[in-house]
């Protein structure tokens, strides 16, 4: 997991997914199962989510704002896409190069 800029309407935003931001997105009400079939209000939700560590004041509602602009300008496909990928990450890669064992013993 790699913070990454994302370039909207001329400006460009830090962003960063991590298990934090991942609560925030599910605190706000994002969920994966919405992952598919709501994604204009989950790209919404994974902007805010995304930019909370680098802008933490940044209120919903601007954020939002930021990804209505970035999916007029680059569409849908572009922008969920990259920020699900992003998003994603944090569950496939997150603690990853542990060579700990979590589960001790089979019963």
């Amino acid at each position: 997991m790699a913070a990454f800029d994302v370039l909207v309407d001329g400006k460009t935003y830090k962003m960063f997914f991590n298990r934090d931001s991942a609560r925030r997105f599910e605190e706000i009400g994002g969920n994966t199962s919405d992952l598919k079939e709501k994604p204009y209000s989950t790209t919404s939700k994974l902007f805010y989510a995304g930019l909370l560590k680098y802008h933490p004041t940044i209120s919903p509602a601007e954020a939002f704002e930021i990804a209505d602009k970035a999916l007029e300008e680059y569409g849908l496909d572009t922008v969920y896409s990259e920020l699900l990928n992003r998003y994603l990450e944090v569950f496939t890669s997150a603690g990853s190069s542990s060579s700990k064992s979590f589960v001790v013993k089979n019963s």
